[in-house]
């Protein structure tokens, strides 16, 4: 009986696997440097987007992205999507917690009786200065809070 060969199926999975590690790694050094520093015109437009968004976790972003890139390297894996899926869930829960303070926290600077508009909006203005959750929290902390409101709140 002759050796099996190894598929060459699995080596241009493992190439792909690295691109997309590399790829995600220099993505990830690109943001940081747009967010981190604000360079150029697009770290001036994109920090506060990103600011707006998802409050201060966008400092979180490039680093996590980055260690996603290493994880993919390091284990050899092959999957891409799941990491980034399971990093953005992180982010949307973290951004939720951050916002359901500032709704029901001693510090209220999101009213909760207000239309759900004008929190998105106050959640805006608030993730550009860095404070908060941003829109992605109020999306998912507004509805939840009147969903689950106790006396607390």
């Amino acid at each position: 009986m002759g050796r099996k060969r190894k598929s060459t199926k699995s080596k241009k999975a493992k190439q792909e696997a690295y691109i997309h590690a590399i790829v995600i790694m220099i993505f990830s050094i690109l943001l940081a440097v747009l967010i981190y520093i604000n360079s150029g015109y697009i770290g001036e437009k994109l920090s506060p987007m990103l600011g707006g968004t998802m409050g201060w976790i966008k400092y979180f972003v490039p680093i996590g992205t980055f260690l996603i890139g290493i994880t993919l390297i390091k284990e050899n894996k092959e999957f891409v999507m799941p990491k980034i899926i399971q990093f953005g869930v992180i982010i949307l829960c973290v951004c939720a917690f951050i916002s359901a303070t500032q709704l029901t926290g001693e510090n209220k600077s999101l009213n909760i009786y207000d239309d759900f508009s004008d929190v998105v909006s106050k959640a805006y203005e608030l993730g550009t200065e860095n404070k908060g959750g941003g829109v992605l929290g109020a999306f998912v902390a507004v509805p939840l809070i009147k969903l689950l409101r106790t006396n607390w709140c």
